[in-house]
């Protein structure tokens, strides 16, 4: 299933999870950017964002089953997304070192990106990505939320 399927399912389970909100935003301003993430299972995550911060940290920062080993340096190719179409043109070009980190992922697609990589600016308010089902922990030892 292509990810614009997974991720254009309405039927799906939907809910927004609580998170470290105050910490993107200490004078609690509203101008906040929406990250939306998919899991595999059709969930669905609707995550406050805030310029500057990197996806990975954000899905980090909400709980949500990223492996991430290597914290987001971008050395392991563990935080594996994949970036609904219609975003792929907004998001800034893969480097050179990221594309050799994606070559080694057997999965990788060309909507294929690593989350560490890639920063929330206002052009990307709405980004919708699937996780990568091989960059997730096993959900019997975490739960989102």
């Amino acid at each position: 299933m292509s990810i614009e399927s997974q991720l254009d399912h309405s039927h799906t389970q939907s809910r927004e999870v609580d998170g470290p909100a105050d910490r993107f935003d200490e004078d609690g301003d509203a101008g906040f950017l929406t990250l939306n993430v998919r899991l595999a299972d059709g969930s669905r995550f609707e995550c406050e964002a805030a310029e500057g911060f990197r996806v990975v940290e954000l899905i980090r920062a909400y709980g949500l089953p990223i492996k991430a080993e290597c914290g987001g340096s971008g050395v392991c190719a563990t935080c594996h997304v994949r970036v609904a179409g219609n975003w792929r043109e907004r998001l800034a070009p893969p480097s050179d070192d990221e594309l050799a980190k994606l070559d080694e992922i057997a999965t990788a697609g060309e909507d294929s990106r690593l989350a560490c990589q890639i920063e929330m600016t206002a052009g990307l308010d709405g980004l919708e990505l699937l996780i990568d089902p091989d960059s997730l922990h096993d959900r019997t030892n975490q739960t989102a939320g």
